[in-house]
């Protein structure tokens, strides 16, 4: 894997107390047990492996983080298919349950794929982040679309698994005003229940709820490791 580093890059692992890049083997064991589940998936444009393990950061602890690009309105439609089906399979992460388990709380549509509109000032880790994501679909349009919009030399490619026909012709089938609807209202329901469960907590900075967005981060240090990095450059 190749891991693009700078004083930044390294200044933010210092602060996770990461100083050596150390990639697990066992991660990717548990990504191709879930092959034929990926291959299954409706609307999603592509996944990436991405935070702890593709910066080589992980240990027993860790669990799988997924970066998750969807089609056009289809961002919330897909997030419930997802998390029902990861629940189902005992895959997901939740609660206590942490370890190996996949982490759903990041996902984004086609339309919204530039990292820059969601950068703070001096984003030193969502700068490190995206330029080292591990991406399991072959999906050329989405590559060159993400180094685009993105400035980035170029996107690293783990699998080059694909949906099997049926899906994508399922997903033609779903292509119609009816399910455009069901979209519509599963984000309106999702985003009430994120003002709900969050408004105890004034809303953290790191969780977002929007059109072609859903990040669901508790816990974002990135103000905290922006504040590190400026005081040890």
């Amino acid at each position: 894997m190749n891991l693009q580093m700078s004083d930044q890059d390294r200044l933010v692992r210092e602060w996770f107390g990461k100083s050596e890049v150390v990639y697990d083997i066992d991660f990717l064991k548990r990504l191709e047990k879930m092959k034929l589940i990926f291959r299954l998936l409706p609307f999603v444009k592509n996944i990436g492996v991405c935070n702890s393990i593709a910066l080589g950061m992980a240990d027993e602890k860790s669990d799988i983080d997924l970066f998750v690009v969807t089609r056009a309105n289809r961002l919330y439609i897909t997030r419930v298919f997802l998390v029902v089906l990861f629940q189902l399979l005992g895959v997901r992460r939740h609660g206590d349950k942490v370890s190996g388990r996949f982490c759903l709380s990041f996902m984004v549509d086609e339309e919204s794929l530039n990292m820059a509109n969601l950068m703070i000032k001096d984003d030193y880790y969502l700068e490190l982040w995206r330029r080292n994501i591990w991406w399991i679909y072959k999906d050329d349009e989405i590559f060159e679309k993400w180094v685009d919009v993105n400035e980035l030399r170029f996107a690293q490619s783990i699998y080059d698994w694909d949906k099997f026909k049926i899906i994508q012709v399922l997903e033609k089938v779903c292509d119609n005003f009816l399910v455009d609807k069901l979209e519509s209202f599963l984000g309106r329901l999702q985003r009430l229940y994120a003002h709900k469960k969050y408004v105890q907590k004034k809303f953290p900075k790191g969780v977002i709820f929007e059109e072609g967005v859903v990040k669901c981060h508790d816990m974002d240090a990135r103000w905290d490791i922006r504040k590190f990095v400026k005081e040890n450059l």
